[in-house]
């Protein structure tokens, strides 16, 4: 199994709803980083069911060649973690 390439970023969030959060994460056995990318997949699934999927333009050049490489298909969608 290869593993996805992760973007570090920082995020400010208003802080009840980090504490909101965290008490979340913890209920759900989840690492508070876990947790908001957990919902962030949920967001953009929902945005892509509505709208379409969203595919970066580095992306889908790639994705021509997802066939082509090896692991490649992994990097591009990788499946949904099962924490």
């Amino acid at each position: 199994m290869s593993k996805s390439v992760r973007a570090a970023t920082q995020i400010r969030l208003d802080e009840l709803l980090f504490e909101k959060l965290k008490i979340i994460a913890e209920s759900e056995l989840r690492t508070l980083n876990s947790q908001m990318e957990y919902f962030l997949r949920r967001g953009v699934m929902e945005y892509e069911s509505v709208n379409g999927e969203v595919v970066p333009a580095e992306y889908m050049l790639l994705d021509g060649l997802k066939d082509t490489l090896p692991g490649l298909k992994d990097v591009l969608r990788p499946e949904e973690p099962h924490s």
